[in-house]
């Protein structure tokens, strides 16, 4: 009688023990069911949002391509017509210096103003101090002229009197005592109202590969005086002369913004920029119209 409770009890034992294991089972696999058709469910919805990024980023691209096509034809003519007006305007520009017993140069563009002056970007002929530390001291100054290097004086470190937010006194004049005399000298607008949204012209040395025209256009222009603009600016493009459709200088490239080489800043021409050259010579540029501009190796 014993032995037969105990098979009664065994039996039961293991009945409720497979039961257990068979809803176990069933919830286990419930559960991976559930699991299959939320990750089904999260990979339909992720796949349909890629399809829509996908799609609005092919809008995108196509729009963005048509609005460039459109904007290189028009700024394609314009720097053409740039190129052959002022080829002979904007030079190479190097400053030497010694930096942790190593000899350094950086490279910059400078335009010709005439009479043997040339303006560029402080930065590109002055160097910065490092926190808590003397700047380098620049040794020599030379510009690459019908591939030649010509020595330049700095007259003029940019020093300006009234200062805004887009650093006024980033430019510097040079001069040299033998200039080619086929340097054709620009014109300057010291007065310039620039347009958002305004098509422009820079030149500027690309990466130490020689002169190069791009062309851009104005993205923001504040009260203070702070223009920055959408274009190419590459390394050795500080100093170059940013033009207008009326074949005038009205700014410098002063470099471009957080890393990206498609966000740059204008430095306006100012008058004080001129107050070194000579009298005569800087009156014609502050009034915008400098017989040198129209006459090569004035």
């Amino acid at each position: 009688m014993n032995v037969r409770r105990m098979h009664l009890a065994l039996t039961a034992i293991l009945a409720a023990a497979l039961c257990v294991s068979v809803w176990m089972f069933v919830r286990d696999r419930n559960d991976a069911l559930e699991q299959l058709q939320s990750k089904a469910r999260e990979n339909a919805a992720l796949k349909k949002r890629a399809e829509t990024a996908e799609a609005n980023t092919k809008l995108v691209i196509e729009r963005f391509a048509e609005t460039m096509k459109a904007f290189a034809n028009e700024a394609g003519h314009f720097s053409d017509r740039s190129v052959r007006i002022h080829e002979k305007s904007f030079v190479q520009t190097y400053a030497f210096y010694r930096k942790d017993r190593k000899n350094m140069v950086t490279a910059g563009t400078a335009c010709y103003l005439g009479r043997g002056y040339f303006l560029t970007a402080k930065h590109v002929v002055v160097q910065e101090a490092a926190p808590g530390k003397q700047p380098p001291k620049t040794t020599r100054i030379d510009i690459r002229v019908n591939g030649r290097m010509v020595p330049v004086r700095l007259v003029d470190n940019g020093e300006a009197e009234e200062r805004d937010q887009i650093d006024t006194g980033d430019w510097a004049v040079l001069v040299a005592d033998d200039v080619p005399e086929d340097l054709v000298p620009l014109k300057a607008n010291p007065r310039y109202p620039f347009m958002f949204g305004e098509r422009l012209v820079r030149y500027g040395n690309d990466s130490n590969r020689g002169i190069a025209p791009a062309a851009g256009y104005v993205a923001q222009v504040s009260d203070t005086g702070w223009v920055s603009w959408l274009v190419d600016s590459l390394p050795g493009c500080s100093g170059g002369g940013v033009m207008n459709g009326k074949d005038e200088l009205v700014g410098l490239n002063g470099g471009y913004l957080d890393g990206s080489t498609r966000l740059a800043v204008i430095i306006p021409i100012r008058a004080e920029m001129f107050r070194k050259l000579p009298k005569d010579l800087q009156a014609r540029i502050q009034a915008g119209t400098s017989s040198a501009a129209s006459t090569p190796g004035v």
